[in-house]
């Protein structure tokens, strides 16, 4: 990840170089990290994975991780050109990149160390500076005025300077001469950039400020990947929505570190992981079929795996069970609040088991009565749109207007019916037809969790 670290805290991590290289096992697909310290893992406990072994075992690839500790897009640059790991760049399958745009904030810390030095006696070295800051005593006078001029720096609109305009032009410059380098060795392998973060939003104390000084200069970085073209994994967005800490730094102990922790590393793994293209698996899911994007999206999302390796079964008969399923797993597999089953044809053994009971609790189903499910049963057209509908809070649709003839007012299903058309879920079967009682395949099923939910 790029260190657009742009406050007084944000490159005082540097930590010593260190070179961390697997050799590739035969037979395995390769993946090679490049970057920093975060590709390294960086102040993990022991037996903690960072993102690059996590995507690693994901994907059953075999890592090779050139990163290096305080990595400058310079000094990857020169790594990539120096013919030192060619070999490995040419046989890989999938390279993460953690420090594009790098260095283009550094200009902040000079612009800090030479106010610093200019009005104060003795004068700091850069190293001297970063330890003052990386130590964060408050009762040190050389840590509060070195936070007093950065924050300066920012207030003087340093983010729309032509010199910080001008450092943007030259990072950009190098990531593309860094791409080109990496493309002429390997013109196939799927290149995907992480963008950043902010490591200190949900940190409190003296990070408050630090973190509303470095969001600006996060988003601003990120802005200008997302015009480049590059695939990007957008690390930010999940960082961002956190309620929790994802990242080592606290104020007990005080600690700096932007580095993620554990949970950070499985958030960025999880982005990396949803930036590579779907590879369709199934020999019965063609393209230009109109269930393809959403079976693709089904697959990438985890909400389906298919009913075997190479076997989607489009037109299979979708379940009761899987369907709730399905719904699940798109709400991210919340673990139920309540163990009491109601019904005797559910077990706890069960692959739906906690789907059924989540879907209960939420009022998406109720059972087909006498205390059953009906797990088997194949689930009909008006059930799934009616349980589209509950899931997404049984919202009332904005007109009365029925296009159908086969869906009469005062049905269960006449609300949700209406809601799926007016969110084009689904357009009926023809005819002036919506066909509630058709069993729904499994192709349709995916086409309207697809409708409903992904975007």
């Amino acid at each position: 990840m790029k260190k657009i670290i742009s406050f007084a805290l944000c490159l005082c991590m540097l930590l010593s170089m260190a070179l961390s290289v697997g050799a590739a096992e035969a037979g395995k697909p390769v993946y090679v990290a490049l970057g920093d310290e975060i590709a390294l893992g960086a102040d993990l406990n022991e037996g903690e994975r960072n993102f690059a072994q996590i995507v690693a075992d994901k994907l059953g690839y075999e890592l090779v991780n050139f990163a290096q500790d305080g990595m400058t897009m310079q000094a990857l640059q020169e790594q990539v050109n120096s013919g030192d790991i060619t070999e490995e760049l040419a046989s890989a399958e999938l390279i993460t990149i953690t420090c594009i745009i790098h260095d283009t904030l550094n200009l902040v810390f000079a612009k800090t160390l030479a106010s610093y030095n200019e009005a104060n006696d003795p004068d700091l070295t850069y190293d001297e500076m970063m330890t003052i800051l990386k130590a964060m005593d408050p009762n040190d006078s050389r840590f509060q005025n070195l936070l007093f001029i950065a924050n300066n720096v920012f207030n003087e609109g340093y983010l729309e300077s032509e010199e910080f305009e001008q450092a943007i032009t030259t990072s950009l410059a190098q990531a593309d001469a860094i791409m080109a380098a990496i493309r002429q060795i390997n013109p196939t392998a799927e290149i995907v950039i992480t963008n950043q973060y902010n490591p200190y939003k949900n940190v409190g104390g003296v990070f408050m400020m630090i973190s509303s000084r470095l969001e600006q200069g996060v988003v601003k970085a990120n802005a200008i990947l997302d015009t480049t073209g590059y695939n990007v994994a957008d690390v930010y967005t999940p960082f961002n929505e956190s309620t929790v800490n994802l990242c080592n730094a606290s104020l007990n102990p005080r600690n700096p570190e932007f580095t993620p922790n554990a949970a950070g590393h499985a958030v960025m793994a999880e982005a990396i992981l949803k930036a590579l293209p779907v590879v369709n698996p199934f020999v019965d899911v063609a393209a230009g079929e109109y269930y393809f994007d959403p079976v693709m999206w089904a697959v990438a999302n985890g909400i389906t795996a298919g009913t075997s390796a190479d076997r989607f079964s489009p037109d299979q008969d979708c379940t009761r069970a899987q369907v709730v399923t399905f719904l699940w797993r798109a709400a991210g597999k919340p673990e139920p609040t309540t163990t009491v089953n109601t019904f005797v044809d559910v077990v706890e053994t069960d692959y739906f088991y906690k789907a059924v009971l989540w879907a209960v609790e939420n009022g998406i189903t109720l059972g087909t009565g006498n205390g059953k499910f009906s797990p088997e049963q194949p689930c009909t057209r008006a059930q799934v749109v009616t349980f589209l509908w509950r899931a997404n809070g049984t919202p009332a649709p904005s007109t009365t207007e029925n296009p159908f003839g086969d869906v009469p007012a005062g049905e269960y299903y006449f609300n949700p019916v209406l809601w799926a058309v007016e969110n084009k879920i689904t357009a009926g079967t023809g005819a002036g037809k919506f066909s509630p009682e058709d069993t729904c395949t499994r192709a349709q099923i995916v086409t309207f969790l697809y409708r409903a939910l992904a975007n």
